[in-house]
């Protein structure tokens, strides 16, 4: 093994380390029966918590402070440039399903009522899950509007000067 990987995977485990031990010592002091799964993947560490009821509330506001914190942590103590994305109790899972169900729900109710309609403020990766699940219907268009609080309108495909529905550009 050379040098380089060497210190690669000293850096990835270092990093590793440095979350691992940054997430422990501030959820236990919470909740110290919090189970805390770890693992690292190329440029992304990722966290699964166990359920519990100080994050039962606000599961999505809970693991966005989570991921961010974690990150500057990170960032700070090892400059290196990895993401740690935070689940708690297939947060994701559910939220994605939820998200994918709401789109379709929604994209109907555009084609049906002529109509865009305007969802909820949403992180990245929320808008990123409705995007791609509405991109491949021809009859309807998503795009993201908004500064601060960022949110997915589904609007009518435009048509062109002959009443055909124009095609999606790749954004």
């Amino acid at each position: 093994m050379n040098s380089e990987a060497t210190t690669q995977e000293a850096q990835s485990d270092q990093a590793l380390e440095l979350v691992k031990s940054f997430l422990e010592d501030l959820l236990h002091r919470i909740e110290p029966t919090l189970l805390i799964d770890i693992r690292r993947e190329d440029a992304k560490i990722f966290v699964e918590l166990n359920q519990t009821d100080i994050f039962a509330e606000r599961e999505g506001a809970s693991i966005q402070s989570l991921e961010h914190l974690a990150d500057l942590h990170l960032r700070r103590n090892l400059r290196e440039d990895v993401r740690v994305q935070v689940d708690i109790a297939n947060f994701r899972e559910r939220r994605i399903n939820e998200l994918r169900q709401t789109a379709h729900e929604l994209s109907e109710q555009v084609l049906e009522l002529n109509q865009i309609a305007r969802m909820e403020p949403m992180t990245a990766w929320e808008r990123k899950v409705v995007h791609e699940t509405l991109e491949k219907i021809e009859t309807v268009r998503t795009y993201s509007e908004g500064s601060i609080e960022r949110h997915v309108v589904i609007a009518p495909q435009r048509k062109d000067k002959k009443g055909q529905a124009k095609q999606k550009s790749a954004d």
